[in-house]
């Protein structure tokens, strides 16, 4: 679904157990220098998969494609998952500072990182209804989350800057929470949207 002030959000269609896989991100693998220079992808939906500096003499290890090798002697680019031609549903899921969703990353047919499969794993039981997120990463959260997240979350990256609140008010917060989650596992979905939206207002 569409959330006018989110955006484009992701919901259980039914119940998922701890530990259970949940879905792949798929797209296709380009450089961070290429998805950072073209204009027909989409970067704002894009995975990262490796991003660091690595001395030259460890290149040989052949962690890496080819393709993410930079021209500089102790620098390589990072590998992004590009989802705008070969993605899927997990393009939409929503970031959240206590998410429900991790996501995990395990090697497949070689130890090049190009080769890594990332797929997304329930961290607690979701009911239906719920709407399926995980954390962006701090890095992101900081730089373009931190007036704007609307995961409303006790930890939310959004209240890092302001007055620590007091205990009562966490308090409230997680109730609110807890009653959004038994709102959409009693399948009052709309109710749930009706409350989102007044609080974020």
């Amino acid at each position: 679904m569409r959330d006018r002030k989110v955006g484009w959000e992701v919901i259980a269609n039914e119940p998922i157990a701890p530990g259970q896989c949940v879905m792949p991100f798929l797209g296709k693998v380009v450089t961070h220098r290429e998805l950072t220079k073209s204009e027909l992808l989409q970067q704002d939906y894009a995975l990262e998969m490796w991003y660091t500096k690595l001395p030259k003499s460890l290149a040989h290890l052949g962690l890496l494609a080819k393709k993410s090798r930079r021209g500089g002697p102790d620098e390589i680019v990072g590998l992004q998952l590009d989802p705008t031609y070969k993605g899927n549903i997990g393009r939409f899921l929503s970031h959240s500072c206590l998410p429900n969703l991790m996501q995990v990353r395990f090697l497949r047919n070689s130890l090049q990182i190009a080769d890594a499969v990332h797929v997304f794993v329930s961290m607690c039981t979701i009911p239906t209804g719920t709407f399926l997120n995980f954390d962006y990463g701090s890095s992101y959260a900081n730089e373009k989350l931190h007036d704007i997240c609307a995961c409303f979350m006790p930890n939310c990256v959004r209240h890092k800057k302001k007055k620590p609140k007091a205990i009562y008010q966490v308090c409230q917060d997680v109730a609110a929470y807890m009653r959004r989650l038994d709102e959409m596992a009693a399948g009052d979905v709309e109710a749930v949207k009706d409350e989102y939206h007044s609080d974020s207002d």
